[in-house]
């Protein structure tokens, strides 16, 4: 019997992880089929009397299906798409059975709960979903030296199985331990770590079999986690253990919460880095002196105000805001959201944009909630906020708008606060709900995704000994590290990692280690679906980053396959680097033009043919030892044609 099965990814790195988790959750090694394309590999696992045969569909949006409207118009409500999904191909048509979220950033700060969105509009979709995040991670100065471990608030894992509590279908935290994780801390921990669990999770889902048990001892897991989490806190600002478990069980999370042996009163420190107008500075300070109540944690933005204060609150409102004449009814209680909107210079906050979606994760769908959005928003905004037309457009803005039963948008650039009740359309509770969809098929036109499935394919799925990916990050990565491999097989890994170098290099968007006794070489790449988007000067800083990078201490080191904490230097003796420009092929004359202006070392330009894929490659008379290692490799897979010129 043979199933076809596949994953959408955000990229061609987290469908593999995706690939991986399955393949461990049956036991069995996928084999790639050497005959798929290789923009679109395609895997075997032989598992009892099934062949799973597994593609692998890198990068949403493109490949004439949008997931992101299929499950907002199955229930989701938000256009929040997963990092993968895996799904069934049926005749025409295809079923998802499950989305899978990654989070190797430190899990703290708002960037916590900017994923919430994702995990709430899928499983109002009746999607199970695993959400991957690690615990452990370590803080950098700005010096690259480790400061301390960075952990979640309790509030953040407690919504996901809150929410599954609730709407009833599968919303599962799983965590795992950080590559940089100090030892004791690994042993404080370790009773959280979900990953065989969750492995079973996913066997069951594939195989039909009912998987409840291993959701429970997950449940238990997060549980011992947010425990763990409340206990370490250096002041009592969230929930207990116990009050965590009576709040998981109660049915009207706002009414538990107002009563006086449960509550605590909210206290948020709001930052002073964006400008904010005089009225809504008054507003906040006064708000915070009326003793509203914490949903579990003190310091998070959202606040319910109860029933008997709800009075003070018109009046606090109005004053601060005459043109609001809204009076909210005190026969509820109300939540309020704070969410920073935008960024100093105006852009938007996108961490935040996830603030409504734990509200509604922890409180439930019944709460009336009130969400303000402040910080100095770009004028051109006030039109499509005045009337909401267009505000789809913007993630933020549609969690607003969707999830809130009022919305309070204030700027220094608007002439008023924009203020609108809106007309929410409450969810219905799900369980588990498979849906389908007509079967997605590539449209032809290739892109950036492609380029960086092709480099990352013909990198890491060789079988030569002496290449190493160090590191791969594709449209939608995450950056979790980069790695340098010694000739003892050790890894060391750098974490945490910038954007931009302090010397002013760009981090690329893969780093290959070819070990050769004379010195290693890293090939440094940055890949654009246009060759015409590289960077001025992205040779030279492609360079400059792998050096600062490799100058640094790394925070983890891994030996005998277990990673640890790592406070030993390094050193990378006598390695040379190659510049890569890679991209779409547009004639040889772009190619020879970009790697003079671009001052790169070599260009893989990569053309995509109907039975075949094309890597045409240009170097300079000191780089050409490229064309050997890429020799080397087509003589491993096969499933490429080299063209030097």
């Amino acid at each position: 019997m043979v199933r076809y099965i596949r994953i959408h990814g955000d990229n061609i790195i987290e469908c593999e992880r995706t690939l991986k988790l399955i393949s461990e959750s049956l036991m069995v090694t996928p084999v790639l089929d050497v005959d798929s394309p290789i923009y679109m590999p395609i895997y075997n696992i032989d598992y009892m009397d099934v062949i799973f045969k597994i593609e692998l569909l890198s990068g949403h949006d493109r490949w004439g299906v949008n997931i992101n409207n299929i499950i907002e118009k199955n229930g989701g409500v938000l256009r929040e798409s997963a990092d993968s999904y895996v799904t069934e191909v049926i005749g025409k048509q295809e079923k998802i059975l499950l989305a899978i979220e990654y989070c190797s950033a430190l899990p703290a700060g708002n960037n916590a709960w900017q994923r919430n969105g994702r995990a709430f509009s899928t499983v109002l979709a009746g999607v199970p979903y695993l959400y991957y995040a690690e615990i452990g991670g370590t803080e950098l100065d700005k010096d690259g030296n480790q400061k301390a471990p960075r952990f979640p608030n309790p509030i953040v894992p407690f919504s996901y199985i809150s929410s599954s509590n609730r709407i009833g279908t599968s919303c599962m935290p799983v965590y795992r331990p950080h590559p940089s994780i100090p030892s004791d801390k690994y042993v404080k921990f370790k009773d959280s770590f979900g990953l065989s669990e969750s492995k079973n999770v996913i066997k069951c889902i594939l195989l039909g079999h009912d998987y409840s048990t291993y959701k429970d001892v997950l449940n238990k897991k997060c549980m011992s986690l947010i425990n763990t989490l409340s206990s370490s806190r250096k002041t009592k600002d969230t929930l207990d253990g116990v009050k965590w478990s009576e709040l998981f069980e109660t049915k009207e999370a706002d009414i538990w919460l107002s009563k006086s042996e449960n509550s605590m009163i909210w206290n948020k420190k709001f930052s002073d880095k964006v400008d904010i107008t005089k009225s809504f500075s008054t507003f906040k300070d006064t708000v915070l002196k009326l003793g509203c109540i914490s949903i579990g944690a003190k310091e998070i933005p959202i606040c319910l105000i109860t029933k008997d204060k709800i009075s003070t609150f018109n009046n606090l409102l109005h004053t601060c805001f005459p043109s609001i004449k809204h009076v909210f009814s005190s026969d509820r209680n109300l939540a309020v959201v704070w969410v920073v909107g935008y960024k100093p210079k105006g852009d938007d906050s996108r961490p935040d944009r996830g603030l409504t979606s734990l509200a509604r994760m922890v409180l439930g769908n019944d709460v009336d909630m009130l969400t303000l959005v402040y910080g100095p928003a770009k004028k051109k905004t006030h039109s499509i906020l005045s009337t909401l037309h267009g505000v789809n457009s913007n993630g933020m803005w549609e969690s607003v708008i969707k999830l809130s039963d009022y919305a309070l948008f204030d700027s220094v650039n608007y002439p008023k606060p924009i203020f609108h009740v809106l007309n929410r359309k409450k969810y219905a509770n799900k369980s588990n709900v498979i849906f389908d969809f007509t079967k997605a098929s590539l449209n032809g036109e290739f892109g950036e995704h492609d380029i960086d499935t092709t480099i990352h394919q013909i990198f890491s799925t060789n079988y030569i000994e002496n290449i190493k990916e160090c590191f791969c990050n594709p449209p939608g990565g995450d950056w979790s590290g980069i790695s340098y491999f010694t000739s003892d097989n050790k890894e060391y890994r750098w974490t945490s990692l910038p954007r931009v170098s302090s010397t002013g290099g760009k981090r690329p968007d893969h780093i290959i280690q070819v070990q050769k006794k004379s010195g290693d070489i890293f090939l440094s790449i940055e890949s654009k679906g246009i060759g015409s988007n590289l960077e001025d000067e992205i040779g030279v800083n492609l360079k400059k980053y792998i050096n600062d990078i490799y100058q640094k201490i790394p925070t983890a080191i891994k030996s005998n396959k277990e990673w640890k904490n790592n406070s030993n230097s390094v050193i990378i003796q006598q390695y040379s680097i190659i510049s890569i420009g890679t991209f779409l092929y547009n004639g040889i004359d772009e190619m020879y033009k970009l790697l003079t202006t671009k001052k790169l070392d070599a260009i893989i330009s990569v053309e995509f043919q109907s039975k075949s894929t094309i890597l045409h490659v240009i170097t300079t008379p000191q780089t050409c030892e490229l064309i050997n290692i890429l020799k080397d490799i087509q003589q491993s897979m096969g499933n490429f044609i080299i063209s030097v010129h």
